[in-house]
């Protein structure tokens, strides 16, 4: 593929395998970003890198309103080392990533954290084969 036509889509596949080979990367780890790029980044996954403009990035960074801290990260990382490396690669000339604005995270879209408490951690120890 022409580096000028390439698509995000061809560049993610390339970028994982470049910089996130399963030899450094934990299983789930690549298991997130793939959930992040199809959930987030599918409806621009079939564009070409070079026509892909500031604005479609700021309407998929408008779109994770109401996802909690975690997703937004995750999203905002995503774009970010996408783009960036993109440039290294001489796949884009500018990074129509930079100064998007995320919207903040929402208290609702994020999971509360808690200790197991001791018949949580019995029930788990004395049924994990099963």
């Amino acid at each position: 593929v022409e580096r000028l036509e390439i698509t995000l889509n061809e560049w993610y596949q390339e970028w994982k395998q470049l910089y996130k080979p399963a030899t450094k990367v934990a299983y789930n780890t690549l298991k997130q970003y793939d959930h992040t790029f199809n959930t987030h980044l599918k409806s621009i996954q079939d564009r070409r890198m070079v026509d892909i403009v500031h604005a479609d990035l700021q309407n998929i960074a408008n779109e994770a309103e109401g996802r909690s801290s975690s997703g937004i990260d995750k999203l905002r990382m995503l774009i970010n080392q996408l783009f960036q490396k993109a440039i290294k690669n001489h796949i884009i000339h500018e990074n129509v990533a930079e100064g998007l604005e995320y919207p903040e995270a929402s208290e609702e879209g994020s999971r509360p954290h808690r200790a197991l408490v001791r018949w949580e951690i019995d029930l788990i120890t004395n049924n994990y084969h099963k």
